[in-house]
């Protein structure tokens, strides 16, 4: 009996072109039905990634004090921010999930729950919020 090469894992059959632009396509038709424009020409960031966060550390040593101090991080919210950057990844696990942002003055990490904002959330589109902690 042969070994099968690659350590006998499923790998899924690449996506030829034509397929993938049909993938593409019916996903854009899915954001536009939404009322999503996914090659907007504007938009409007009040915040670099740099900014955010420090609004969030401030907001929190306002409320709160030593982090220590106060038992409920999630508590902890400021006004709402706008963001532009490159997402670099996004992990989806069931109700949540968790987008990396990078702009020119760093990484910043959106956590996103569908009980709080809605099925419709969970997809790619401009959002803004309050910075909090997870």
């Amino acid at each position: 009996m042969e070994a099968e090469e690659g350590g006998g894992g499923h790998q899924p059959a690449p996506v030829g072109g034509a397929e993938l632009r049909q993938q593409r396509l019916a996903k854009l038709a899915r954001l536009r039905e939404r009322g999503v424009e996914p090659f907007a020409s504007r938009f409007d960031r009040t915040h670099t990634a740099h900014q955010a966060i420090g609004l969030f550390e401030e907001a929190e040593r306002r409320v709160s004090g030593p982090v220590a101090e106060y038992p409920v991080r999630d508590e902890v919210r400021t006004d709402p921010v706008s963001v532009a950057g490159r997402i670099t990844r996004h992990r989806g696990q069931g109700k949540v999930a968790f987008v990396d942002i990078v702009d020119g003055s760093g990484k910043l990490q959106l956590y996103a729950r569908s009980d709080r904002l809605g099925p419709e959330a969970m997809e790619p589109r401009p959002v803004s919020g309050s910075a909090t902690s997870t």
